[in-house]
């Protein structure tokens, strides 16, 4: 991953996606679940829960039910158009 806190917006994304732990502001680790991606691959989530984005402006984006994937190149905002 080419900067771990950056943050990518993807419309065909179905849950917010992180690969840092040290964004998490509350965490709880998952076993056994993984996440299966459009390409037919798959990775391991190993926790879930809250990231705080603090955006350029100012201004703070909460994110819930975030899955952390520890393998995955990009964080993911889920969004839809």
């Amino acid at each position: 991953m080419d900067n771990p806190r950056e943050w990518w917006v993807d419309t065909g994304a179905t849950r917010h996606i992180c690969s840092d732990k040290e964004m998490f502001s509350t965490y709880t680790p998952i076993n056994g679940r993984k996440l299966y991606m459009e390409n037919s691959a798959t990775s391991n989530i190993v926790g879930l829960g809250k990231v705080i984005l603090k955006m350029t402006s100012g201004k703070e984006l909460t994110l819930i039910d975030v899955l952390h994937i520890p393998d995955i190149r990009k964080n993911l905002v889920s969004g839809s158009l």
